[in-house]
């Protein structure tokens, strides 16, 4: 929905919890009816929705962290082999009735890049141990355990982008990452890299995508998520190196069933004066 039609929804219906996926969850929506007690986010992402006003105005947010871990990791993966194999391309061009092909490159023994090595980003390292990948990660904080258990080694941001041949992202939107990849990083990057983005679309710079790709400043890109996804109009899918997904990190049957009941059962928690398991934190504010 729209953030009209939300508004025009919740008017006047004593809507006391909200199970939402991509729909905007703005202040004029949280303050229209104060009976509102909760909003289950059925996902990860918070950006759609307004937390500080849902914080002045006493409405719990939770969100199913864990629960599209291991399917958005073997999405990862997907995307990585098909830009590197050019899959999508050859496919299209078979479809034509042409044999044409494209020289890809292996992924396996190449330096592997992860931005965030929470739980999606450490399911993709130990992919990544398959394809005996060097596993690289950047994160806001040292995880020296999960350096041992993974067999990673940290890297500063500016190190990991210059090392890896497979950048892939996997932390949340916000301030300070909003813009994370742009002009200057996809020019630091190798001219054979390849990235890859099935977090949030503000993580990177479209424009500077495109212009990248265009001008082979790196080999190619995947992502699953794009800056208007109502409206989806972008040079990027006129590119062979370019693969998209329509956001469909979680859409496998085992990560939906385990959102839906994730979801439901916060609703059902605060509704009964019960403590909800997954509180977004008071760091994930915009």
């Amino acid at each position: 929905m729209s953030e009209k039609e939300m508004v025009d929804y919740v008017s006047n219906r004593n809507i006391k919890g909200i199970i939402v996926g991509l729909d905007p969850i703005s202040k004029e929506i949280i303050e229209t009816d104060n009976s509102l007690e909760i909003i289950s986010k059925y996902g990860t992402g918070l950006d759609n929705i307004d937390i500080k006003a849902a914080k002045n105005n006493g409405v719990t947010v939770t969100y199913t962290p864990g629960a599209n871990t291991q399917s958005v990791a073997d999405l990862t993966f997907g995307l990585i082999l098909g830009v590197s194999r050019w899959i999508p391309t050859h496919d299209r061009r078979l479809r034509k009735g042409t044999l044409d092909r494209n020289q890809g490159r292996e992924i396996w023994n190449k330096t592997l890049g992860i931005v965030g090595l929470g739980q999606i980003g450490s399911a993709v390292a130990k992919r990544a141990q398959g394809f005996n990948m060097v596993p690289l990660y950047y994160d806001l904080d040292r995880r020296e355990t999960l350096e041992t258990a993974l067999g990673v080694e940290y890297r500063d941001f500016k190190d990991l982008i210059a090392e890896s041949d497979f950048l892939t992202l996997h932390c949340p939107l916000n301030k300070s990452t909003r813009n994370l990849v742009g002009k200057s990083e996809l020019t630091a990057m190798k001219d054979n890299s390849i990235l890859i983005n099935t977090a949030r679309s503000g993580l990177i710079d479209e424009k500077a995508l495109l212009e990248a790709l265009k001008s082979d400043e790196i080999a190619g890109a995947a992502v699953d998520t794009f800056e208007s996804e109502e409206a989806l109009n972008t040079e990027l899918f006129s590119l062979d190196n370019f693969v998209g997904s329509p956001h469909a990190g979680a859409s496998t049957k085992e990560s939906v069933l385990i959102m839906a009941n994730m979801a439901t059962d916060e609703v059902l928690n605060v509704l009964r004066g019960k403590q909800p398991a997954h509180i977004v934190p008071e760091l994930c504010d915009n």
